[in-house]
């Protein structure tokens, strides 16, 4: 449940206009190494990680319907 949320506004991001300030802020990439002792993930990682598991396809023109069959696995 968690991962689909997860996705559900993931998908939402993706289908934003590429300069909405959302969009920006969640794949933003930040320069240089993180601390050593960091052991969380960012959030691009999990959503990767998600989409890996659902065998899924992340591109820029996701319909809203098919992202959904996608999510639910219909």
């Amino acid at each position: 449940m968690i991962q689909r949320n997860r996705l559900r506004s993931y998908g939402h991001v993706l289908r934003k206009d590429d300069d909405d300030c959302v969009k920006k802020w969640v794949t933003l990439e930040v320069e240089g190494a993180r601390q050593r002792s960091r052991a969380t993930k960012t959030r691009k990682e999990v959503v990767d990680e998600d989409v890996d598991d659902l065998h899924m396809k992340l591109s820029d023109d996701v319909d809203h319907d098919e992202w959904w069959k996608m999510i639910r696995g219909n």
